[in-house]
Order: C-alpha cells, then structure tokens, then sequence
C-alpha cells in the first residue's frame, strides 16, 4: 500500500533514554527546514537530530525525503544514536560497543516497523 501525502509523521517513546522517536517522510524540505530552521535542499535524502520541545521533553527525529532504501534508513540511525549519545552525555567506546549496537538495532527495526505499518 502506498500513501501519497504531504508528510508523515509518526511518534514513539524512547525506552531507557526517554524522549521521542521521531519517524517523518516529507515530499520536500520546506516545512521542517521553517520548523528548525534547516537548510536542506532536494540534494538531501534524510536526515536526524534533535530538538527540545516547549515543554521541555526532547524529539529525536528521523527525516527522509521520500521512500528511503534501507541503506539510507541505517545511515540516518547511526546519526540519530549519536545525537541520543551526545545529547544524554553517553561516550561511545568503540572497546565497548553493544550499547551503541542495540541502540543501533533498536532504532532501525522501529523505523523499518513504523514506515511498513503506515506509509509504504
């Protein structure tokens, strides 16, 4: 089933770190680029990051432009554990690293889950 819409958008609660996972698919950049002052263009495929609510709760977000492959899915995943990473003052420590791959894990298949459930 595919959807055609001007944005998708769907959250889901981050467990042990807190916060909100953020899976969204725009047709162009327009709207997220006002919405946290971005610059991306169309030469961008997708993109993650976060961002502190109004009330003080974080949003962590994965952005794709379109249909993403799942290459371009496990890409942004690694920016997004990294943003989590950053944003919680957790060091990667590449000695120790099956947080960081669990994370990794966890992140993908509920991306991959959210955007076979609603969107394609």
């Amino acid at each position: 089933k595919i959807f055609i819409m001007e944005k998708f958008r769907k959250e889901v609660e981050i467990p042990i770190f807190g916060g909100t996972l953020v899976v969204e698919i725009v047709k162009n950049w327009k709207k997220l680029n006002k919405q946290y002052n971005c610059n991306y263009d169309s030469t961008v495929n997708g993109t993650a990051y976060y961002a502190i609510k109004e009330n003080g709760g974080s949003e962590f977000v994965i952005a794709f432009l379109g249909k993403p492959s799942y290459a371009l899915i496990v890409h942004e995943c690694i920016h997004w554990v990294n943003a989590v990473f950053r944003y919680r003052g957790i060091k990667l420590d590449p000695k120790n690293d099956e947080l960081q791959a669990y994370f990794t894990e966890w992140v993908f298949q509920k991306t991959v889950d959210i955007l076979e459930e609603n969107y394609v």
